[in-house]
């Protein structure tokens, strides 16, 4: 049996995390208002403690990536070809391969080729252990 849905971000949250320091040092958080799915499931609020009042004075996804990539140029953390400023770190490779990239797909989103590659960090940890993958607060 399929899902009659499709899955929409409803929060955007970054920390830059310095490697050398280990000290988080930027921060940008967003709630994003869904456009398809309007109403939020009561699994949905359950699961992320986010509220249907929440979301609807959020802005657009589209509206979050712009000020998104617009806080990453004030912080100086611009990617080019020569220079990398920084990496995403991911749990996994859902949110950014598959929710991110989908949706911006299915909208019509422009999105920034920075968002193509992360580390996953589940992986990172299973090989540095040399246990299996599970979940991050495990």
């Amino acid at each position: 049996r399929g899902r009659s849905w499709e899955h929409e971000i409803i929060e955007f949250p970054v920390v830059g995390l310095n490697l050398q320091t280990l000290q988080v040092e930027h921060e940008f958080h967003s709630y994003v208002r869904p456009s398809i799915n309007t109403t939020l499931t009561p699994f949905c609020t359950k699961l992320t403690g986010i509220t249907q009042d929440t979301v609807d004075a959020a802005p657009s996804l589209d509206e979050v990536l712009l000020s998104f990539d617009k806080w990453l140029l004030e912080k100086g953390l611009v990617n080019t070809p020569k220079k990398r400023a920084f990496a995403f770190g991911a749990d996994g490779h859902f949110d950014l391969q598959f929710f991110l990239d989908g949706e911006c797909k299915r909208k019509g989103i422009p999105k920034p080729e920075y968002f193509d590659k992360w580390v996953n960090v589940k992986q990172l940890f299973a090989d540095h252990y040399k246990t299996r993958r599970c979940k991050i607060a495990k």
